[in-house]
C-alpha cells in the first residue's frame, strides 16, 4: 500500500498526459505550428542528400549525435518528432504529478487546469520552443517536490534531465527557464528559516543545475570550434538581426542604400530569402542591419497590445496567473515567503515579455517560454496555501479562475480548428513524388511554398533525398553543404549564375517563377535568361533558367 501511495501521483500524472493526447488526437490532430520543425525532422531523416546531420543551428549536441545514431540505425523514422511527442507527454505527467505532491488529490485539478489552459495548444500545435518551455515548467516544479521526496538525487536528475532537454532543443530559451528554477530553488531555500530545514540541498541543487548547465555550454562551444563552425553562425546571427529585427522585408529602401557590395538585384532578391550567393557574407548583413538603426519603431506597450488582441486566449492565460497571485496572497500565512515568490514571478514575467516586444519579436511560442514556467510556478505555490479565514473571497477566487479556464478552453479549441492544413499532405506529396521521379535533380522551392507541418512524413515511397530551399536557416549549415555538393556545386562558391546549371530545377505554383530571379541571373550571366518548364505535378510546375 505504501509503494501504491507512493506511485499514485505518477500514475495520475502520466494517466492525464495520455488522456490529453488521445483527445487531442480526437479532436483536432496533432501536427507542427510552422514549417520550422520540419527543417529539423528531414535533416535528421536524411532529406538532405541522403545521410542524417548531425549539426544544426540550435540543436545541442547530445540531441544531435543521439537523433543522428538513431537516424542511422533505424532510418526513414522521423525521430525528432518522435522526441518532441515523448518529451511533451512526459512533461505533462511530471507536472500533474508534482502538483499532486505539493497539494494532495485534490491539485489535480489545477494539474487539468494547465494541462487545458497552457499545454493542449502546444501539444496540438508542436514547436521546438514549446517543447523547451514545456519541459523547462516540468522541471521548474519537479525542484519544489524534492523536500517531499525520500531520494531527493533521483528527483533532482528528472529535474536537471527536463531543462538540459529544454536547452538541447533551442539554447536560448533557457534564459526564462532557468530564471524560474532559481526561484523556485531561492524560495525551497527559505523554509530554513521557519523550519528545521537545512539550506544545504537547495545550495547543492543550484550549483548542480548551473554545473550542468555549463558543461552543456562547454560541450556546445567546442563542437562549434572544431566542426568550424563559428563563421557559419555569425553568418546567421547577422542574417536573424536583419530579417528579425527591422523592417527590411517591407521596406527595402535602407538596404539598397547602404554600402553593402550587393547590387540592386541582389538586395531584391535577399529580400525574397534568396541565399544561394557567397556574395552575401555576414559583412553585407550587418552593414544593411545597420541602415535601419534610426527607424521608428512601435513602443514595447503596442507591441504587446496587437499582440494580445489578436491572441485573446494569452489575455485568459494572463487573468489566470494574476488570479493564481491573488490566491496565493490570500491564504499564504507570515512569514509571506509564497506571496513573495508569487510577486517575483510575475514581475520576472513581465519584464521578460516587455523585452521580447523591446526586441521587437512577439511570438507565441517567445511568449510561451514565459507564461509555461510562470504558471507551473505559480501552480505548485498555490496548491501548498490553505485558506483559513475569508473563505467567500477563496471561493470568488476559485469561480473566476474557473470561468478564465472555460474561456481559454473555447478559445483553445476554437483556435486548433480553424486552420486545418492540407497543404501539407498534398503539396508536399508532389513535390516529393517530382523528386523521386527525377533524382539527379536538384529541386529548389522558395521559402514561400514551403508549408509543411507533418509530424510523420510519408517517406513509404522512398527518401526524396533532392529538394530544397532556396534560402532558410538551414542555409549553409553542414547538411546543406553535403547535399549541395552531391549535385556537383561548389557550396563556398555558389552563386546566381549557378541556377542555369542543367542540375538545378525551380519549382513554381500557378505563380511560376519570380520575376527578380531571372533579373538577378540574368545580370549573373550577362545575358538575359527565361524559365522554361520541363514538367508538372499537381499544382506544381518545374522550370529551368536558360
Amino acid at each position: 500500500m505504501k509503494v501504491f501511495r507512493k506511485m499514485l501521483p505518477w500514475m495520475i500524472g502520466l494517466l492525464a498526459a495520455t488522456v490529453l493526447f488521445a483527445g487531442l488526437m480526437a479532436v483536432c490532430g496533432l501536427r507542427y505550428e510552422n514549417s520550422d520543425d520540419m527543417l529539423f525532422v528531414k535533416g535528421f531523416m536524411g532529406f538532405e542528400g541522403g545521410e542524417p546531420v548531425s549539426f544544426t543551428l540550435y540543436t545541442h549536441t547530445f540531441l544531435a549525435w543521439i537523433l543522428y545514431a538513431l537516424s542511422k540505425a533505424f532510418s526513414l523514422i522521423p525521430w525528432f518528432s518522435v522526441f518532441q511527442v515523448g518529451l511533451l507527454w512526459l512533461s505533462a505527467a511530471v507536472i500533474v504529478k508534482c502538483l499532486i505532491q505539493l497539494g494532495g488529490g485534490k491539485s489535480a485539478i489545477a494539474g487539468a487546469a494547465f494541462l487545458g489552459v497552457f499545454a493542449a495548444f502546444a501539444c496540438a500545435r508542436l514547436s521546438y520552443t514549446t517543447t523547451a518551455a514545456m519541459a523547462g515548467a516540468a522541471s521548474a516544479v519537479q525542484l519544489m517536490t524534492l523536500g517531499r521526496q525520500e531520494k531527493r538525487s533521483w528527483g533532482l536528475l528528472l529535474a536537471v534531465l527536463l531543462l538540459m532537454a529544454a536547452y538541447s532543443l533551442r539554447q536560448m530559451t533557457v534564459l526564462p527557464l532557468l530564471a524560474y528554477c532559481l526561484l523556485v530553488l531561492c524560495f525551497e531555500g527559505t523554509k530554513c528559516f521557519t523550519a528545521r530545514h537545512s539550506l544545504r540541498p537547495a545550495i547543492v541543487s543550484v550549483i548542480v543545475l548551473l554545473g550542468v548547465l555549463a558543461v552543456f555550454a562547454g560541450v556546445r562551444e567546442m563542437e562549434i570550434t572544431a566542426r568550424g563552425q563559428r563563421d557559419t553562425l555569425t553568418w546567421q546571427k547577422s542574417r536573424i538581426e536583419l530579417f528579425d529585427y527591422t523592417s527590411f522585408e517591407s521596406n527595402i529602401q535602407p538596404a539598397l542604400e547602404a554600402d553593402s557590395g550587393l547590387t540592386d538585384k541582389q538586395v531584391a532578391l535577399v529580400q525574397q530569402w534568396h541565399f544561394w550567393d557567397t556574395a552575401l557574407d555576414a559583412d553585407a548583413f550587418q552593414t544593411m542591419t545597420k541602415a535601419y538603426a534610426g527607424e521608428e519603431k512601435d513602443g514595447v506597450f503596442k507591441k504587446l497590445a496587437d499582440f494580445l488582441s489578436a491572441s485573446p486566449r494569452y489575455v485568459c492565460a494572463i487573468a489566470l496567473l494574476v488570479l493564481l497571485a491573488a490566491w496565493i496572497f490570500l491564504c499564504d500565512e507570515k512569514p509571506r515567503w509564497a506571496s513573495l515568490a508569487a510577486v517575483l514571478a510575475l514581475l520576472g514575467g513581465f519584464v521578460m515579455i516587455l523585452y521580447l516586444c523591446w526586441r521587437g519579436r512577439v511570438l507565441f511560442r517567445g511568449l510561451d517560454t514565459v507564461f509555461f514556467p510562470c504558471a507551473a510556478v505559480l501552480l505548485g505555490l498555490a496548491v501548498q496555501c490553505r485558506p483559513k479565514g475569508r473563505k467567500w473571497a477563496a471561493v470568488a477566487l476559485c469561480m473566476a479562475m474557473a470561468l478564465v479556464v472555460g474561456a481559454d478552453g473555447y478559445l483553445t479549441l476554437d483556435q486548433l480548428r480553424e486552420k486545418p492544413d492540407w497543404v501539407s499532405q498534398q503539396r508536399e506529396a508532389e513535390l516529393e513524388a517530382f523528386a523521386l521521379k527525377n533524382a539527379d535533380k536538384l529541386i529548389v522551392r522558395t521559402p514561400n511554398l514551403l508549408r509543411d507541418t507533418r509530424l510523420l512524413p510519408n517517406v513509404s515511397g522512398g527518401l526524396p533525398v533532392n529538394t530544397a530551399i532556396w534560402g532558410d536557416w538551414y542555409c549553409r549549415m553542414p547538411g546543406w553543404r553535403q547535399q549541395v555538393a552531391k549535385y556537383g556545386l561548389n557550396p563556398d562558391e555558389i552563386g546566381l549564375a549557378d541556377w542555369t546549371n542543367d542540375v538545378m530545377v525551380f519549382a513554381a505554383d500557378a505563380n511560376g517563377v519570380p520575376q527578380v530571379l531571372l533579373d538577378g541571373v540574368s545580370e549573373a550571366v550577362g545575358h538575359a535568361v527565361t524559365a522554361q518548364e520541363i514538367g508538372t505535378e499537381g499544382t506544381l510546375t518545374f522550370y529551368q533558367l536558360k
